[in-house]
């Protein structure tokens, strides 16, 4: 049976969204329907709930009927209630703590269409949304066990298994996440997301932004280079354990810094031990991957 999700995925700079369609042959998105707007997550309660719900609107009405709605939202946030819990990032704060589903369709309602009343709402961490979608329908669906990461801002993980989320065995932490993890004399967050790259820049003399440093690396600047290769060991170090108790058959990698992997893959590798050495693969459609995995999580609670 043929089913419409909206899907978004939600992030503190912009919210890409997409109509996807499902059938018994597979998912697939519908290319018109992909949209890219601000989101507004610094500003207060209602702007964000306007962006959040005018893109749900904008993208519905590439359907004649809308089944679900599927978000790949950031954490610390209650996926089974829709309730964000970001504090002191910069980000969603002026929505902490309220329940989002009710929120958005009396503002839905509120417009004259009732419709939206009955339709469920799902909500799965963005990491997870596009781990999943790698994991069953993109670059990584060819392998059975999959360790996923997301560098940027922040570090998101996900570990998976035939295409479903592991948590709480096989050295998986009990909510799937590393970024809290033990290392050095801090937690893993600390030391590979882009602030940690951005402070080895600096203390190379290097007072760059994320696209500078890779622009420098590109045009041969040998301390830009040495600055990934660092960063690509810090890495390893950090991700090392899990791989040896997971035992992934490839390591996925997506955001930002994940378009520099070619700098500091070797020196990633070098940290990962020799029996146990997965390939490392990273994907080029971050947004679109995380639209379908929203949208299956969306099939795996609802579909009919």
């Amino acid at each position: 049976m043929e089913q419409r999700i909206v899907a978004l995925d939600v992030g503190g700079t912009s919210i890409k969204a997409g109509l996807v369609r499902s059938t018994d042959q597979g998912i697939s998105l519908i290319e018109d329907s992909l949209l890219a707007r601000p989101s507004h997550a610094e500003q207060e309660a209602d702007r964000i709930l306007e962006a959040l719900t005018g893109m749900i609107e904008k993208v519905a009405s590439f359907a004649e009927k809308v089944d679900g709605v599927a978000f790949g939202f950031p954490g610390p946030f209650d996926d089974a209630k829709g309730i964000s819990y970001m504090k002191g990032l910069g980000k969603f704060e002026a929505i902490y703590g309220m329940p989002l589903v009710p929120a958005m369709k009396e503002r839905l309602k509120g417009r004259g269409n009732t419709a939206w009343e009955e339709i469920p709402f799902s909500f799965v961490n963005d990491a997870w949304a596009f781990a999943l979608g790698e994991a069953r329908y993109g670059a990584a669906a060819r392998y059975p066990r999959v360790f996923c990461l997301t560098l940027g801002t922040g570090c998101g993980s996900a570990f998976l298994e035939h295409g479903k989320l592991v948590q709480g065995k096989d050295g998986v932490p009990a909510n799937g996440m590393i970024f809290d993890q033990p290392f050095r004399d801090s937690k893993v967050d600390d030391y590979i997301s882009r602030r940690y790259l951005l402070q080895c820049a600096k203390e190379k003399g290097l007072d760059l932004d994320g696209k500078g440093l890779f622009r420098e690396a590109s045009n041969g600047n040998g301390e830009a280079e040495e600055v990934f290769q660092d960063y690509g060991s810090v890495l390893g170090q950090a991700i090392r354990p899990f791989v040896l108790s997971f035992q992934p058959d490839v390591l996925l990698l997506g955001g930002g810094i994940s378009q520099a992997v070619s700098f500091f893959e070797g020196a990633l590798q070098e940290e990962l031990p020799l029996d146990h050495l997965p390939p490392v693969i990273c994907s080029k459609n971050l947004s679109r991957s995380a639209l379908l995995g929203a949208a299956g999580h969306w099939l795996d609670q609802f579909a009919i």
